[in-house]
């Protein structure tokens, strides 16, 4: 796992791989559980609240016929304020032992980064196909040379 950045109000499906020490996928284990820390307040969430004490999700396996190995939960954010939240998923059974760590951004210079990129796009919206022929025509109409017209 890795550090991943989101808008706030996502959504974002956090995926484990769970396998045995040949490396063969495990399928139909209930204890892969994901630990999510709210780094703001120091508190864990329990899948609909938040609370002080450690807390676990279990993760639910996604396709044991076509995605064999592979555990899932969906975290969502919305209506949670721009933070840093840490993850850990773990498993301990006979077959696999699995732990991974990462961190997840919700907010902050992604949102404003969104919000910049649509301030540009709604400048840029009325500009011409070819700014390259607009300038010609303006500059004919002028009198005036173009870089276009300058030549040997």
């Amino acid at each position: 796992m890795d550090t991943v950045r989101i808008q706030n109000g996502q959504a974002e499906r956090i995926r484990a791989f769970i396998f045995d020490n040949d490396g063969n996928a495990i399928v139909g284990l209930s204890n892969v559980f994901l630990k999510i820390y709210r780094e703001s307040d120091g508190k864990f969430y329990t899948g609909s609240t938040w609370q002080l004490s450690s807390a676990a999700i279990i993760m639910a396996e996604e396709d044991a016929a076509n995605k064999p190995g592979w555990y899932y939960y969906n975290f969502d954010t919305s209506g949670l304020s721009d933070d840093v939240y840490y993850l850990e998923v773990s498993c301990a059974s006979a077959m696999a032992s699995y732990l991974a760590a990462g961190e997840l951004k919700a907010g902050g210079y992604v949102d404003n980064i969104d919000a910049a990129a649509s301030a540009i796009k709604a400048k840029t919206d009325n500009l011409p196909a070819n700014p390259a022929s607009e300038t010609g025509a303006l500059a004919k109409e002028s009198g005036m040379p173009t870089p276009y017209d300058v030549g040997p």
